[in-house]
């Protein structure tokens, strides 16, 4: 991601490789750094800002819709990607900021189909990911980061989903033979 440092007056960017070493507890400033690029003060969030978080939580909401209707699919590493133009951030044209924010669900390289319902991992995370967005439009400098986890799946479903999903990809290597004879 790119953001603007505004004490310093430089564009700073940041890699999936630094997101991988957020903890849970620096979850919200670590998003905030992307989503609240107001120079200064950054919380509350204000302006287009506060207007993204807004989007961002209407599309997880339709996400969470979408998957929990997909029976079977199970999205195994699959990421959410925020893009927002960064030099809209940098000139502070608030239309533009708004505008061009984009959320996709993407990196379906391990999806499978295993049955048994949706993936309610992703779904708990998507709850989680709509909860902290939440949270973020209360937080201020005075409240530190609120809590936002709202579920958590059980190690043993993901055991259970994750040997299940390896089966399947099992299955499916030993049938592609079958359909490129064809």
């Amino acid at each position: 991601s790119m953001r603007g440092d505004w004490k310093s007056g430089a564009k700073v960017k940041e890699d999936k490789h630094a997101g991988r070493l957020v903890q849970r507890s620096e979850l919200l400033r670590a998003f905030g750094k992307f989503f609240n690029q107001h120079p200064g003060q950054p919380w509350p969030l204000r302006g287009p800002f506060k207007q993204v978080v807004l989007k961002a939580i209407a599309g997880i909401t339709a996400l969470e819709g979408i998957v929990s209707v997909l029976n079977g699919v199970r999205f195994w590493g699959a990421s959410l990607l925020f893009m927002m133009d960064s030099n809209a951030i940098w000139k502070r044209d608030a239309e533009r900021i708004e505008s061009s924010f984009k959320m996709k669900l993407i990196d379906f390289g391990n999806a499978t189909f295993i049955g048994d319902g949706p993936d309610k991992e992703l779904l708990c995370s998507l709850r989680n990911l709509r909860a902290m967005f939440a949270a973020m439009l209360q937080k201020t400098d005075d409240v530190q980061d609120p809590a936002f986890q709202v579920c958590r799946t059980t190690l043993d479903l993901q055991d259970q989903e994750q040997l299940r999903s390896m089966e399947a990809r099992i299955v499916a290597k030993r049938l592609l033979p079958i359909h490129e004879k064809s």
